[in-house]
């Protein structure tokens, strides 16, 4: 049986078929020399203590309560919703990256809403004071430690969860799963699974002094989603928990199909359109789960076919996933591409998990860009207004941009499974493995007049509409009536 523990462990959760998901189970199935084992078992080992030391450190001197926040939390909230802040200029927004404006209509329908937010900046909490602005519902932010004795009794519970996964491995004459429990009795140290943990004893906290009636969480196969459910549960059983799929389902998505204990199970399942639903609603293990069509507001912005001039100045939007190495990916080969064809410019934009200030400190790329390159600073909207193309990888976002009349230029890297989120687009879409074929194939558009954008647009709209209808609150709205009536 799972234990909490185990379930907080983040690696046994393989989300997709992503290269940066899949790079974390390499070792298990490629052995090294035995010297070189030892080594990198005695590196990650180092790591891993030094992690350890640090939290030690901010227990002691940095602010170690639960969470930070300027408003009054109410004592009886319909809606308590979970989710991320990713960076510094998000603090000063008005709407969450995720929930968008759900929060905000629904105070105007006159429910009581609270959003808690899992910490991923490194700054004091002091500096995430002077950054937020009020909005009509309060705001809490988790901290990154807890007092030295939480945190000391979480680390026991690692220790403890550790030898029983080293117990379990003697125990199996199966080589592989030997080798799963003692990956993870040896990963469970790497700091991440405290960070859940720790999460675990936040929400519990929030939930006893907010006591909910639901609790809304993103749902991607994280193991922070079935953590939030379960520390909501441990204080009110009687709480309705809601995920959100907000991406919609990739084509080997593993992690959200899994049915653990019901502690850890959603009761209602939104998702971000009839593409997901329709999947989820086919496995057995979501035969006493609701499922509806929340929507996104990645649907429709604009399906007009888009007027191009033959002589205006042509645009290629390059959009990256929030990960370092994707965005390295992606602008090392729009760079070339930007050298071979001058005449076009290249537009990068950046997830908010990712600023061009750390980018800039790992390549050296950014030094001398040409001047065809530009570093976006405007609205995913106003750069896609611009744009003629779209050169993407495993971003969701390129939903958006052909729905609004984008051409898409996938880059496929040699021997890696595909990441494409339109892989059942077999027209208009190109797949490229050189910088050569993007710049013939602009060529073509440009000198056919853009007859392909045209004749392939309906198609791209129906993609679009079915991973990503609009955003529909009254679906929310209407769930939430009955729950409260209840």
């Amino acid at each position: 049986m799972s234990t909490l523990v185990v379930v907080a462990i983040p690696w046994l959760y393989l989300i997709r078929e992503h290269p940066v998901f899949l790079e974390r189970y390499k070792d298990i199935f490629h052995k090294k020399a035995f010297i070189y084992e030892i080594y990198e078992n005695l590196i990650k080992y180092i790591k891993n203590y030094l992690t350890w030391v640090r939290q030690i450190y901010r227990s002691f001197f940095l602010h170690n309560s639960y969470w930070y926040t300027d408003d009054v939390i109410q004592p009886e909230v319909d809606c308590l919703f979970i989710s991320h802040i990713l960076n510094s200029s998000q603090l000063s927004n008005i709407d969450d990256f995720y929930f968008v404006n759900i929060p905000s209509e629904l105070i105007k329908s006159n429910y009581s809403v609270l959003l808690g937010y899992i910490n991923n900046l490194d700054f004091k909490d002091t500096n995430i004071q002077k950054s937020i602005i009020s909005t009509s519902y309060p705001k809490v932010y988790f901290t990154n430690t807890l007092t030295f004795f939480k945190e000391l009794s979480i680390r026991k519970l690692l220790h403890k969860e550790s030898r029983k996964l080293k117990s379990n491995s003697n125990l199996n004459s199966d080589n592989f799963t030997k080798d799963i429990y003692n990956y993870a009795s040896n990963v469970i140290f790497n700091g991440e699974t405290q960070a859940m943990l720790r999460l675990y004893e936040q929400v519990r906290n929030l939930v006893l002094v907010s006591n909910p009636k639901t609790i809304v969480s993103l749902y991607e196969g994280h193991a922070y989603e079935r953590i939030l459910m379960a520390a909501a549960r441990s204080i009110n059983p009687n709480i309705v928990c809601i995920s959100y799929q907000h991406t919609g389902t990739f084509r080997l998505s593993n992690a959200i199909k899994l049915q653990l204990k019901p502690i850890y199970n959603p009761d209602i399942i939104f998702t971000s359109g009839i593409e997901c639903k329709e999947e989820l609603s086919k496995l057995k293990i979501f035969a006493k789960t609701e499922i509806e069509v929340l929507g996104s507001n990645r649907g429709l912005i604009n399906s007009n076919k888009r007027k191009l001039n033959k002589n205006s100045p042509f645009f290629c939007l390059v959009i990256p996933e929030g990960i370092t190495t994707e965005c390295l990916i992606l602008f090392r080969f729009s760079y070339e591409c930007a050298l071979l064809h001058p005449h076009i410019y290249f537009i990068w934009r950046l997830h908010p998990g990712v600023s061009f200030r750390d980018l800039k400190s790992r390549e050296n790329l950014f030094i001398n860009l040409p001047r065809n390159i530009i570093l976006s600073e405007q609205s995913l909207e106003k750069d896609i207004e611009l744009s003629n193309w779209v050169l993407y990888r495993g971003t969701t976002a390129i939903f958006k941009a052909i729905s609004c009349g984008l051409r898409p230029f996938y880059l496929r890297i040699n021997g890696e499974l595909t990441i494409d989120p339109l892989f059942n687009l077999k027209e208009w879409r190109i797949i490229l493995d050189r910088p050569q074929e993007l710049v013939e194939v602009i060529n073509k558009d440009i000198q056919s007049g853009f007859k392909m954008f045209s004749n392939n647009h309906n198609l791209a709209i129906e993609i679009c509409i079915q991973r990503f209808s609009p955003l529909d609150i009254n679906v929310l709205n209407n769930k939430l009536i009955k729950i409260l009536n209840a």
